[in-house]
């Protein structure tokens, strides 16, 4: 049904609390925040570096590399 609907289905070794994607993103934006917060980058530029490299990377191959 999903891949019918252009989804790709991901099977779980075992269940947890929580999606796993919203997981990441949870983990990610804390990060963003963080550095922010610590006027490492302005949030403008923030936004532009993860449009510009980890958006297109993930996009195409994932955030793992596989060996």
């Amino acid at each position: 049904m999903y891949r019918e609907l252009a989804r790709l289905p991901i099977r779980l070794k075992k269940e947890i609390p929580g999606f796993v994607g919203n997981r990441l993103q949870c983990a990610f934006n804390d990060q963003a925040t963080y550095l922010v917060q610590q006027g490492v980058i302005d949030p403008t530029d923030l936004d532009d570096l993860v449009r510009a490299s980890l958006g297109i990377r993930w996009a195409t191959v994932g955030p793992s590399v596989r060996r």
